[in-house]
């Protein structure tokens, strides 16, 4: 078998391009992504849940398509109340923590939050590789009430003219007469001023 001869800068391009695919490939891979599904244990909303070994590093998971009225709350577990775990929970940077919290003490730590798109999901241990349980229940969306935006003309005329000036009412005219005054007043002043 013969092969051609290749230049240098060939194969370092060949090499670097190799390199980019292996370390992007490297970095999607700590990546997890969570996919809540109903259970009968829970009367409504979905649930996942996933165990493992966190270390320094830390393991990565990602919750999408979130919305903003479905309330969500994110629990993680140690096996020793001594064990510290860390939970940090980011919108956007992976570096950058909106809410973050440790099990050191208490053996869990709970979040409860609300977001709209995807949640980023992060557990490390300070102390070395050790187990933990996360979590995760995604609830329904709760839709608030909404008033109509518009009102029958009967039921406007039953509820009156809230809001609006009571032209009966002896306190406005007073303010509107004392009003009225100091505007005479003011432009006395000012015309005085314009004839010296």
């Amino acid at each position: 078998m013969i092969f051609k001869k290749t230049s240098k800068a060939h194969l370092w391009a060949l090499l670097c391009f190799l390199l980019s695919l292996a370390s992007f490939s490297t970095c999607r891979a700590e990546e997890f992504r969570l996919v809540p599904k109903t259970d009968a244990a829970f009367p409504s909303g979905k649930f996942v849940a996933v165990q493992g070994n966190a270390g320094s590093a830390g393991e990565k998971f990602l919750l999408e398509n979130l919305s903003i009225l479905q309330p969500v709350e994110v629990t993680l577990l140690s096996n020793a109340p001594e064990n510290d775990l860390n939970l940090q929970l980011s919108k956007f940077d992976w570096k950058k923590a909106e809410r973050s919290g440790s099990t050191k003490g208490s053996g869990s730590r709970t979040f409860q939050i609300r977001t709209e798109g995807d949640l980023k999901i992060l557990v490390s241990s300070p102390q070395g590789e050790k187990s933990y349980q996360l979590a995760v229940w995604v609830g329904d969306e709760i839709k608030p009430p909404m008033p109509p935006a518009f009102v029958a003309k009967e039921n406007f005329k039953k509820a009156g003219t809230a809001g609006s000036f009571d032209l009966g009412n002896p306190v406005l005219w007073v303010i509107a007469l004392l009003l009225a005054a100091i505007l005479l007043v003011l432009l006395i002043f000012v015309f005085r001023g314009k004839k010296s």
